[in-house]
């Protein structure tokens, strides 16, 4: 990222990309070391992608998927990105219309208000259970402002709830044969199953997708009580995340 005295700010994707010649290898797979598969050289850095006092007026980056939409040379890029969130939250606190100023700045270095968070727990707000202690746990969510701090216990319960989301709905559409090879899927894809809820919850998907959620709430739960025991008091997040 850049500044300078004049007003000036920018971006430029500052990388060795290497140019592969055949169409047939992206790079994410071993090759023969037969010469075939030789580098030809390396994108110059004048074809890097860059913005230039952008109209938005800042630049923000947190290692998220941030190709411009008409870069060139996509298909040489990485294939692994942080997940959106961080960066999604910089420009929420930058475009509240309230200005930067030194002490919001550092602010936002520490900012730990979760986006996840605050797309599950509106889940919980509809949710409501014949069992005393999951109804304590989404007491806790529906009383939450989303922020994991030290001493959050709606923090820990989240953190022990959306591993099993992702768990269970992974298991409605990732295959058992393929899991052990795609894996689960991402926090951003699993929350935009449960956004839109198709015929993979049942026959009435949005009643499905909340008796998911309470079920895999009520795994995290009782894991958590396995870690810190049945007192909610004693569940402040940082007693676990340091």
């Amino acid at each position: 990222v850049y500044a300078d005295v004049d007003g000036n700010i920018g971006w430029f994707g500052g990388s060795i990309a290497p140019i592969r010649p055949r169409a047939d290898w992206s790079g994410m797979l071993p090759v023969p070391g037969n010469g075939d598969f030789e580098w030809r050289g390396v994108l110059p850095g004048s074809s890097l992608p860059r913005a230039y006092n952008p109209p938005e007026g800042y630049v923000a980056t947190a290692n998220e998927y941030n190709l411009p939409a008409d870069f060139r040379y996509k298909e040489m890029s990485a294939r692994t990105w942080a997940e959106p969130y961080r960066v999604q939250r910089i420009r929420e606190v930058i475009a509240d219309g309230k200005g930067m100023t030194v002490q919001n700045s550092q602010a936002l270095q520490f900012d730990n208000l979760s986006i996840p968070a605050r797309t599950l727990g509106g889940y919980a707000k509809a949710l409501n259970s014949a069992d005393p202690g999951l109804n304590q746990a989404l007491s806790l969510l529906k009383g939450w402002d989303y922020r994991t701090g030290t001493e959050s216990t709606a923090a820990t319960v989240y953190e022990f709830w959306l591993p099993e989301v992702v768990k269970r709905v992974s298991d409605l559409y990732v295959p058992a044969a393929g899991r052990g090879v795609f894996g689960e899927l991402s926090t951003r894809k699993t929350l935009e199953k449960l956004a839109a809820p198709d015929a993979a919850f049942g026959p009435r998907p949005e009643q499905g997708r909340d008796a998911l959620l309470l079920a895999a709430l009520g795994d995290g739960v009782q894991k958590l009580r396995a870690k810190l025991g049945s007192d909610p008091a004693q569940w402040q997040w940082g007693k676990l995340h340091h």
